[in-house]
């Protein structure tokens, strides 16, 4: 949606399907097939995205950073607020082809 905005900065926050699948299992405590539905929900967030938008939502071009949540929440948002506040910085450096 904000694919042209010059002002956002995309990013992707992945996890491991270890970390994914013991995360619904807590939550799921035995309620359902809990590979199936972490598929099922890919498969939507897939299809949502290539629906309405035409791309494929794991491509990494999309993005201006890919970031794993092993390093826990409070670690990825600090180096998100990071990258976003040296990019504000230094607005000169993607026009000098860095």
């Amino acid at each position: 949606m904000l694919e042209s905005c010059p002002e956002a900065f995309h990013v992707f926050v992945y996890a491991p399907w270890e970390q994914r699948f013991a995360r619904v299992q807590e939550r799921a405590a035995g309620r359902c097939d809990i590979g199936e539905s972490l598929r099922s929900a890919d498969r939507t967030s897939a299809a949502y995205i290539r629906r309405h938008f035409e791309r494929d939502w794991k491509d990494p071009h999309l993005y201006h950073m890919m970031i794993s949540s092993e390093l826990g929440a409070e670690e990825v948002a600090a180096v998100i607020v990071g990258a976003v506040e040296g990019r504000e910085m230094a607005p000169l450096s993607r026009s000098a082809g860095f």
